[in-house]
């Protein structure tokens, strides 16, 4: 009997020690320093029994009691020891997870120096070359004006040629100078009236469609929420893009509209143009990436790339849908006000 109840004290305690151990481990002190004290307190009952036993001042304990209390206490030490491996394997797991965020994290900020470095060279390289073309312009027309009655029709033509040359590289450079400016330009969220800005976009773009059959069908369409410039800036793009691309249709028909979601708005600028192929979806957005030859559509692939880094910026997403002489449809999402995607 004395055996019984020296081992079941030696067990509770090895129990409480463990309750102890897994506070540091597991973080959760109320609930094992709970479950620690109880152990001891059921150890320094038996202690008390056992002394009394010793010194013959009572009854020795009831035998069965005593050997439920030991089995108890020896599943209680096998439950907490089983337990403690899963514990520490998911302390681990933190660690491990907090080690990976913070590489992720250094990541990112390499990445985005990395961004701001390009952005400041694209800006230096493009905003230094733009005075030289307007100097090689302004040359040829200078020289042509002069000398035009000297040239031959040959030697117009090659005049001619880096005179267009000239306009595409400056209309590219400042392509360029939009997309690194997009990236540097800080953002003022407010509130945005999206069908004014709609209408406004379009009587900006009104000499695209002069002189064309093009049916403009707007939806009703809820606020946004973000830059007004920037998000105007979009509007621009995906509207002269559809406007661009329908230009092969004898009756163009672009229509913009939005879903409404629980945390987002998604508005889409829909045309019946000469679309694009489904396997070309992953060039889309990148700056330089064009689908269309310059013989077939003018362009410098940079629009998209600027619409998706404005819709990012927002914390909002971009992506399109098309099929060969069908149509495309570009949808960009915009997260409600009091609302950001992760």
């Amino acid at each position: 009997m004395k055996l019984i109840l020296a081992i079941s004290i030696l067990l509770q305690f090895t129990a409480g020690f463990l309750a102890f151990r897994l506070i540091k481990v597991t973080g959760r002190r109320t609930a094992w320093v709970l479950i620690a004290t109880a152990v001891f307190f059921m150890a320094i009952r038996r202690c008390i029994t056992l002394f009394h036993m010793l010194s013959g001042k009572i009854i020795p304990a009831d035998f069965t009691a005593e050997l439920v209390a030991l089995v108890t206490t020896a599943l209680m030490v096998a439950g907490i020891a089983l337990i403690a491996p899963l514990f520490l394997s998911i302390k681990r797991s933190e660690q491990e997870l907090q080690k990976a965020r913070e590489e992720l994290e250094q990541k990112v900020f390499e990445l985005t120096e990395t961004n701001k470095e390009l952005d400041a060279f694209t800006h230096t390289v493009s905003h230094d070359l733009k005075a030289p073309l307007v100097m090689i312009g302004g040359f040829i027309n200078r020289f042509m004006k002069v000398c035009n009655d000297k040239l031959d029709i040959k030697e117009k033509d090659m005049l001619g040629a880096i005179q267009q040359y000239t306009q595409k590289m400056g209309t590219l450079i400042k392509d360029l100078l939009a997309f690194s400016r997009v990236g540097r330009q800080e953002i003022r969220p407010a509130e945005i009236d999206m069908g004014n800005l709609v209408i406004t976009v379009l009587d900006e773009l009104r000499t695209l469609s002069d002189g064309r059959m093009i049916e403009f069908d707007i939806k009703t369409l809820p606020p946004g929420y973000g830059d007004m410039a920037l998000i105007k800036q979009v509007l621009i793009n995906l509207f002269s893009n559809a406007i661009k691309f329908t230009n092969p249709k004898d009756s163009a028909v672009i229509e913009m509209g939005c879903k409404v979601k629980e945390n987002e708005n998604i508005y889409y600028v829909k045309d019946n143009g000469i679309g694009f192929d489904d396997g070309d979806l992953d060039k889309l957005f990148f700056i330089f990436q064009r689908l269309h030859g310059n013989e077939e559509l003018e362009g410098t692939g940079v629009g998209l790339s600027i619409v998706q880094r404005i819709v990012n910026r927002h914390s909002g997403r971009v992506w399109a849908e098309g099929k060969v002489n069908e149509g495309a449809t570009f949808y960009f999402s915009l997260p409600r006000k009091g609302y950001r995607h992760s």
